[in-house]
């Protein structure tokens, strides 16, 4: 009797039947890894927009000055206008002395609002685009009691959560941040310094 060649009809379909799961657990594990990865990169992108927006502010609150046009008595005004929407105040632009009125503004939107900071007449330039969840910024302010009394201090709140929007089911993790953020030469100005 002369020994069979090829594979039973069983054995293909046991075959075939291990070659669609294991087939099957890749295309799986594939689909998780992309979808982890796209999660990652959106969160990504929220801490790096977080980062230029705060570091934006901060390198601009340490160059804002009084604004020497503003009525007597109304320092606030002199120093950072903040509304909801927007935070406005005078930076030194160049090194002879001139000022520009540098402003962040706040945009809602559907998929979540964006923060633009437009430096004089120029073109707004976004920061954070379609990303802000909830924003509230404020003028804060304290007089230091004790020696020295009448030392005036200001500071912006801020307080922002970035993140959380996306394609169903890869939505980024928000990133809440809660900080103050002080401008040293204001306050130097608004207690007699230069």
């Amino acid at each position: 009797m002369k020994p069979r060649r090829g594979l039973t009809l069983v054995e293909i379909l046991v075959a075939s039947g291990l070659l669609i799961m294991v087939g099957g657990g890749l295309i799986y594990a594939f689909i998780q890894f992309r979808r982890g990865y796209e999660k990652g990169e959106g969160s990504a992108v929220v801490l790096q927009e977080a980062a230029l927006l705060l570091g934006s502010l901060r390198n601009d609150l340490i160059n804002a000055v009084l604004d020497k046009n503003a009525p007597p008595g109304r320092w606030q005004d002199a120093a950072l206008v903040v509304t909801p929407d927007r935070v406005s105040f005078l930076v030194f632009s160049d090194d002879q002395g001139r000022t520009e009125r540098v402003t962040y503004a706040f945009t809602p939107g559907a998929n979540g609002g964006s923060i633009s900071r437009a430096l004089g007449t120029k073109t707004p330039r976004p920061l954070v685009q379609n990303r802000v969840a909830s924003l509230a910024w404020q003028l804060g302010e304290e007089t230091a009691p004790g020696p020295g009394s009448g030392t005036r201090r200001i500071w912006l709140d801020l307080q922002l959560t970035l993140g959380g929007q996306g394609r169903p089911g890869l939505t980024s993790r928000p990133a809440i941040i809660a900080t103050k953020l002080f401008p040293v030469r204001l306050n130097r100005q608004l207690n007699g310094g230069k």
